[in-house]
């Protein structure tokens, strides 16, 4: 729109069979990704901009070795996130990022403690330095 909602979806599709060493494994790997995303700009001039974003994700990925499964996940996954860019007087730009994650147990999603789950725990924290 002409104040700045963007409303999106986004398809992506991978397949991997790695060569090599790991041919011998007989290693293949598919994920498909979908998301549906809002994105609104709360504050937007020359000096400051804060986005807010809302995005539901929903993930399927597999492995197989030696055609056997090895893993697989169906996540469904509500983001928020939030994007501050601030121009200072020496003409620098602060950029702060805020992403908040949460699993949702809806649409065939996968339940936490599944045996065949590729991680059964993870914890993200990133720091950029510019």
């Amino acid at each position: 729109t002409a104040e700045g909602l963007k409303i999106g979806i986004d398809v992506a599709t991978t397949r991997t069979r790695p060569g090599e060493d790991l041919h011998v494994l007989d290693l293949v790997s598919e994920a498909v990704t979908g998301r549906v995303f809002m994105s609104y700009p709360l504050i937007r001039s020359r000096s400051e901009n804060l986005l807010l974003t809302g995005v539901t994700e929903f993930d399927y990925a597999t492995a197989d070795i030696l055609g056997e499964t090895f893993s697989e996940d169906n996540l469904r996954i509500l983001r928020v996130m939030a994007d501050w860019q601030k121009a200072d007087s020496l003409l620098g730009i602060t950029s702060v990022r805020a992403t908040y994650s949460q699993g949702l147990d809806f649409l065939g999603g996968s339940q936490t403690g599944e045996l065949d789950l590729s991680q059964s725990l993870r914890f993200l924290c990133r720091v950029n330095n510019i």
